[in-house]
């Protein structure tokens, strides 16, 4: 008998954590079909001055690089 209390209380726990659940993903579905994408344009005038940067900095050349690829490309990759 001591234990039916917490036995009730963790069905009633898990009943709430279920329609939460529910509910959290009707909420993403929803957002999801009200999504309007828009296409992207690359405005190269608008890039950063690269001699503003730390040379040495190896993560930054490496994104830099990254970019660079990116829009040399022929085509957009999903």
């Amino acid at each position: 008998m001591a234990g039916e209390p917490l036995e009730n209380r963790r069905q009633t726990l898990n009943k709430a954590a279920a329609v939460l659940l529910i509910l959290a993903a009707q909420r993403v579905e929803s957002a999801g079909a009200e999504v309007e994408y828009v296409p992207a344009t690359i405005q190269p005038n608008l890039a950063p001055k690269q001699g503003t940067f730390d040379p040495t900095d190896e993560d930054l050349r490496d994104a830099a690089a990254l970019l660079q690829r990116a829009l040399n490309a022929e085509e957009v990759q999903v």
